[in-house]
């Protein structure tokens, strides 16, 4: 018989709920040019007018397990989270032009993958080895890449280097993928 306990999973971070985070956040926006002091005599007497908040909130918090002073939770995220909170959304970065390598620089590490996965070889060892067997092919895509874009010989090196590893996870992942439905005729084939 398998037994199963059931797990409770580790709260780091315990958030109010909707309607606190809407009240906190207009307190905030409010007060946002207020002097420190005059910040904080304000939220004295705003957290008055709001015990009923607060109550609904503490008794929120203290059943998902909070153990802190509910009211200075609130007010250290009032003072410091949403008075600097920005109300602007901040301009969208242009997307870098995305680099290919060759199908054939491509092909060379997928087979040299393939080896290192049957030798059972890490992917660190196994891309220092790539750098020495594929030297000549790793320099003729060098210079490729140095003429037709705007990289520099370490953005090139860093870029051969995490297209080496993210083939090495995919094939490893595809390795295991393999193993696992040989051994496991029972699991469900996807598609």
């Amino acid at each position: 018989m398998l037994h199963t306990a059931l797990i409770t999973p580790t709260i780091y971070r315990y958030e109010f709920s909707a309607e606190a985070l809407e009240a906190i956040s207009h307190f905030a926006a409010v007060h946002r040019y207020d002097q420190p002091a005059q910040f904080k005599d304000s939220w004295k007497e705003w957290i008055e007018t709001q015990e009923e908040l607060v109550a609904t909130e503490s008794r929120h918090l203290r059943e998902n397990g909070y153990v802190g002073e509910v009211k200075d939770k609130m007010y250290k995220s009032a003072r410091y989270y949403f008075k600097n909170k920005s109300t602007e959304k901040p301009p969208l970065k242009e997307r870098r032009k995305y680099t290919s390598l060759s199908p054939q620089l491509l092909t060379e590490m997928d087979e040299h993958i393939g080896r290192a996965i049957t030798n059972l070889v890490k992917p660190a060892d196994s891309y220092t080895s790539f750098t020495t067997s594929a030297k000549v092919a790793l320099d003729a895509e060098m210079r490729t890449l140095l003429n037709s874009n705007n990289l520099s010989e370490n953005d090139i090196l860093d870029k051969f280097k995490k297209t080496y590893k993210n083939r090495y996870f995919i094939v490893s992942r595809r390795t295991d993928d393999s193993k696992q439905t040989q051994t496991d005729p029972e699991r469900p084939r996807e598609t």
